[in-house]
Order: structure tokens, then C-alpha cells, then sequence
């Protein structure tokens, strides 16, 4: 990806696998962070969105991302929190089943990257 010099990379990290034990989850974090972090491009981190029928808050994995995230004072967005919304929830058929999105909502997820301040700020340098 970086041969393409990208001005901004949003990394979305899916947690949906939840029997992975904790700590081999948070060995792989760190290994991934230990990577991608030297990269000389803007970087925005997104948690996953997961479908609210069967998961109304975020999930333990969800919550060890963001704890990395913040230990490396690094922009991000909950994709859960942001889609959680009445008027986003039912506006429309957001996921084929509990974690992939449908056309629908790809497009919301993706406009909310469009106009999100973290974005806007990264961005305008």
C-alpha cells in the first residue's frame, strides 16, 4: 500500500473472533502497531461496528483495541458507537448477518469517515 503514498490510511481493525484468548490478542496488537506505526502517512484507526441485534454495546476485544489505541495516543473511532444511533440503526438493513455490512451500510460507515473530525483534521495538514 505505501508504494501508493498515501495521504491517509484508515485502519479498521475487526474484533468478531472473540474466542481468541485475550493475551494472544494483545501480543498480535502490539506486533501489528509495532509495524504499521513507523509508516510516514496520516493514520486513522477504526474499531468495527457489529450488528446491535446481537451485540448492543462493544465487546471485550473491542475495548482492548482502544485501550492499544490510547496508550499510543492514536486517532480513532468507534465504528459501534457511531452507527449506534436510532435514526442510523433504522434507517435502513446495515448487515447481512451480525458482522458484515450490506451495501447500505458500507455507504453510511463510509460517509461518516468522509465527515468525521479526526479525518478533517488529519487531512488538512
Amino acid at each position: 500500500v505505501m508504494k501508493f503514498k498515501p495521504d491517509l490510511m484508515i485502519v479498521n481493525f475487526g474484533y468478531n473472533d472473540e474466542p481468541t484468548p485475550d493475551l494472544y490478542f494483545n501480543i498480535q496488537m502490539k506486533q501489528f502497531l509495532d509495524k504499521i506505526l513507523p509508516l510516514k502517512t496520516n493514520l486513522l484507526f477504526s474499531i468495527e461496528a457489529l450488528s446491535f441485534e446481537t451485540h448492543s454495546s462493544e465487546t471485550s476485544k473491542a475495548l482492548l483495541i482502544a485501550k492499544h489505541l490510547q496508550e499510543h495516543n492514536l486517532s480513532y473511532v468507534s465504528l459501534h458507537r457511531q452507527l449506534g444511533s436510532p435514526e442510523l440503526r433504522d434507517g435502513g438493513l446495515l448487515w447481512q448477518d451480525h458482522v458484515h455490512f450490506t451495501d447500505f451500510g458500507h455507504r453510511l460507515a463510509s460517509q461518516f469517515f468522509i465527515n468525521t473530525d479526526s479525518v478533517k483534521k488529519l487531512t488538512s495538514k
